[in-house]
């Protein structure tokens, strides 16, 4: 069963714009292949760390890089542009599994 923790950010520089070169090329590729070049993981928590441990680094690194506060926009035009927010909230999904079963041979 999952938990969301509901994350908050906030970092400097916000504002609307044209895409760069790169992130136009990018959604292309995402448009021709269908895919969304999606990004993650999972991982176990190593002991001693928390899920409040782990929501507190991921709004840090969310604040500090504008990159990881873009979305796209598309506008009636046609034109896309990226926004960057100033803040918000993402979502941590946390999961509680069992640790790995050790084979025997």
């Amino acid at each position: 069963m999952a938990n969301r923790v509901i994350v908050q950010f906030e970092g400097d520089g916000s504002g609307v714009a044209e895409l760069s070169w790169g992130q136009d090329e990018i959604w292309s590729v995402m448009q021709d292949t269908a895919d969304s070049l999606p990004m993650g993981g999972a991982r176990a928590l190593p002991p001693g760390q928390t899920v409040a441990d782990v929501a507190a680094g991921l709004s840090f690194i969310i604040s500090r890089h504008q990159a990881l506060r873009t979305r796209l926009r598309f506008d009636p035009d046609g034109q896309t542009r990226q926004v960057v927010h100033a803040s918000g909230e993402i979502a941590l999904e946390v999961v509680a599994a069992a640790p790995p079963r050790m084979s025997r041979r």
